[in-house]
């Protein structure tokens, strides 16, 4: 074999071990990226799944009802329902005793035909009227936009999308930006029926505690107020105490 032979093969080898080793780290590299574009396909889906379970509320809270005929789609007649079960004290203390429950509280709509609150020129016409537990407040883990977690019966909590509803009462359009009312003390008109049909009103003074964070649920068009002032607006709207021994909460 010529000298020339010989450097033709060893060429010729060289440029063959040089394009097995560039297809394998052609095909390393393709392995890779297809491994980094799953794992990131995966992660994208999984947050996509937990956001779209977390608007339906927060996870870790749960609501539990007295009667389900409370649910849109159930009528009374298809509920079994037991005589010896009711949302009662009881029953909430055997909630409390449950592992891994941090707070337990009943939550109380009061039955009014409006309730309003109302600062200067600052009105918000619709919200729902609820009694919460007061020492149960802090410990409930709430996001707050402004303000702490604290509740007396001279205080009040706004929901998160409250105020994005306020509107100029002289002129009735919509505020924009929305109005900061934390820490301020505003006036709650709450509003009932008497026996001739005529509207009643009555004014409380209350200060903004704070202003919750939107949660994408029903507590960001709530307006909590303590249990007693609760009951004692009730009794008002209804002419009697509430017996939720009796009839549960």
């Amino acid at each position: 074999m010529r000298w020339q032979d010989l450097l033709y093969l060893i060429r010729q080898n060289l440029w063959r071990m040089k394009l097995r080793v560039a297809m394998t780290a052609i095909g390393v590299l393709i392995g890779t990226t297809a491994i980094i574009l799953l794992v990131a396909l995966g992660s994208g889906l999984q947050g996509a799944a937990m956001q779209d379970i977390g608007s339906f509320g927060d996870l870790t809270e749960i609501t539990v009802y007295n009667d389900a005929s409370n649910f849109i789609g159930i009528s009374p007649g298809d509920i079994s329902r037991s005589p010896d079960v009711l949302l009662d004290d009881a029953m909430l203390d055997k909630f409390r005793d449950l592992p891994g429950v941090v707070s337990v509280t009943p939550l109380i709509p009061v039955p009014v035909a409006g309730a309003t609150p109302q600062y200067k020129r600052v009105r918000i016409p619709f919200g729902n009227l609820v009694g919460i537990e007061s020492h149960a407040v802090d410990t409930l883990e709430w996001e707050v936009a402004s303000g702490s977690l604290h509740l007396n019966n001279r205080e009040i909590i706004l929901g998160g999308q409250l105020l994005e509803q306020a509107i100029d009462v002289r002129t009735g359009e919509p505020i924009s930006p929305p109005p900061d009312l934390q820490g301020r003390v505003i006036d709650l008109v709450v509003q009932k029926f008497d026996a001739n049909g005529a509207l009643q009103e009555r004014r409380l003074r209350l200060r903004v505690s704070a202003v919750l964070a939107q949660s994408s649920g029903e507590r960001d068009f709530n307006m909590y107020i303590s249990r007693a002032l609760a009951e004692d607006i009730f009794r008002w709207a209804t002419g009697h105490r509430p017996n939720f021994q009796r009839e549960g909460y």
